[in-house]
């Protein structure tokens, strides 16, 4: 269970209801950027689950100029420094491949920490290619909701990922994933990882990580 959080409370109340791990972001209304350092001091000093930052300077495609590559990768040198478990990114090349020199670059400044590629996958046109590459290149997780707009639209593709795969890499499934629906997405997948960002509204209209959704998701699981 990994949740996405891109507010403090969000990653307090994760840790809460028992997910094992955070992607922390800001800007999730265009798919996250990389968030700030101060987020991540202050969460370090207050969560014990693992941090994964995520480290995508801007919105827009996954194909960086040698410029965006270097920002990129020294806000990981620097988060690394602030405590961080890991991290989250993916760049590929203009035609949608994986982009061997970028995310090199990237994979080298996380200096050994573990590294998942995120839904740049899902764009991509050649994506079992693109898995086969991402696994060559020793990334431990692909997030993926299987080329779809949903994990559970994609869920035939996230099978055949999961079988792929061969468990040289974990296959997280992202996107639409709830409490309501996990259970059906790991029976329909074979997935064991997964993705969420379990928020709920609040009296004044916003949304929030409820620790009472992920630990009813992580319930859901107990019944594979």
């Amino acid at each position: 269970m990994e949740v996405c959080a891109s507010q403090y409370y969000d990653a307090l109340a994760a840790e809460e209801g028992g997910a094992q791990r955070i992607e922390l972001c800001s800007a999730l209304s265009v798919g996250g950027l990389t968030p700030s350092l101060g987020l991540l001091r202050q969460l370090r000093t207050k969560l014990s689950i693992a941090i994964f930052p995520l480290i995508r300077l801007r919105a827009g495609d996954f194909c960086y100029t040698s410029e965006e590559v270097a920002v990129m990768a020294e806000d990981i040198r620097l988060m690394r420094l602030e405590g961080a478990d890991g991290f989250v990114f993916g760049c590929l090349t203009s035609e949608g491949d994986y982009d061997a020199d970028a995310n090199a670059k990237l994979l080298e400044a996380a200096g050994g920490l573990p590294c998942t590629f995120h839904r740049a996958f899902d764009v991509a046109p050649r994506r079992a290619a693109l898995l086969s590459s991402i696994i060559e290149a020793g990334f431990v997780r692909l997030l993926t909701s299987g080329g779809a707009a949903t994990a559970l639209e994609g869920a035939e593709e996230l099978h055949e990922l999961v079988s792929l795969a061969k468990g040289r890499i974990k296959i997280q499934c992202g996107s639409g994933v709830m409490a309501d629906n996990i259970l059906s997405l790991a029976q329909k997948t074979g997935a064991r990882c997964f993705h969420g960002s379990f928020r709920r509204p609040l009296a004044d209209g916003s949304l929030a990580t409820s620790a009472k959704e992920v630990a009813r998701a992580r319930e859901q699981l107990l019944f594979l």
